[in-house]
């Protein structure tokens, strides 16, 4: 919603008093490796919807938004399926030990009963990605032990 009015109308429709407005993603996750060009993604978009609240400071708070390289690296995991054609670069640009397989069961664009063989089948994933998105990462996220070879 683009109109600050029509937000509160709606508030007022629901009987919300405030609102904590939560950044989305805005495309910063796509300037991964340029810090400069990732931050002002960020001050473009936090500017924006600093605008916006001002409409009505005392019904809207905002959560800003950082770059990734602010608060991701190190402490955040991201999932993929196995389809997505972005994880070889994604492991060389990010952080290899944050990114783990989801199978996307069972919502309806799943690959569910095929999405391990899929993955496993990929010729631009190399066997030590396999291992960390199969296992590796995921028992440091959860803190389990990885699971022995087959």
């Amino acid at each position: 919603m683009y109109d600050p009015a029509a937000r509160i109308a709606d508030m007022d429709l629901e009987g919300i008093d405030v609102a904590v407005l939560y950044p989305p993603g805005s495309g910063e996750e796509w300037a991964l490796g340029d810090v400069e060009f990732a931050a002002a993604l960020c001050r473009t978009l936090n500017d924006a919807r600093a605008e916006f609240a001002s409409h009505a400071p005392d019904r809207f708070r905002l959560v800003a938004k950082l770059p990734m390289s602010a608060y991701f690296l190190g402490r955040c995991f991201v999932t993929t399926e196995p389809e997505e054609k972005m994880v070889p670069y994604v492991f060389r640009s990010l952080s290899p030990g944050a990114i783990c397989y989801a199978s996307d069961y069972c919502h309806w664009d799943s690959a569910f009963p095929d999405s391990v063989r899929i993955l496993e089948e990929r010729s631009d994933l190399d066997e030590p990605t396999k291992r960390a998105l199969f296992s590796e990462n995921a028992a440091k996220l959860y803190g389990l032990s990885p699971r022995e070879e087959r």
